[in-house]
């Protein structure tokens, strides 16, 4: 049973707490103008430029905030395209076969190559869970 003060939601706890964070992101750049008119090949670059922003701050490990603003960052771009595709029925599915087939090779304004750099995050992450247990 909840407590009188805590609000009723549908979504599990980890869920509401970080979607509150992720519209908090979206609230930040508001000025922006939206999603809705970007073609979807613009927010899948967005996306894995993101995530090459997500991975160097999880490298560095040192904000942690800064770790969770960058999953959120992620996360709304990937909310981005959901949402793109699913008010876009008429869409062809050759439309998104360009996207899908893109090389990553190089993560965005990094230069690393991202066949020796993902692996390396995966490392870091897994150096996090360890220490935190410990903790």
């Amino acid at each position: 049973m909840s407590k009188p003060s805590e609000v009723e939601h549908p979504l599990r706890e980890e869920v509401y707490h970080f979607a509150m964070i992720m519209e908090g992101r979206l609230q930040e750049h508001e000025d922006r103008g939206g999603w809705r008119d970007e073609p979807l090949d613009y927010l899948f670059k967005r996306l894995v430029e993101e995530m090459g922003e997500l991975s160097a701050a999880l490298l560095g490990h040192k904000d942690k905030e800064k770790m969770i603003r960058e999953c959120a960052d992620v996360a709304n771009f990937a909310m981005m395209i959901a949402d793109d595709l699913r008010h876009a029925s008429a869409r062809s599915p050759n439309d998104l076969h360009p996207l899908l087939c893109l090389p990553i090779q190089r993560l965005p304004g990094t230069g690393r190559a991202a066949g020796r750099y993902w692996p390396r995050v995966l490392r870091a992450l897994s150096d996090m869970g360890r220490a935190g247990e410990g903790a």
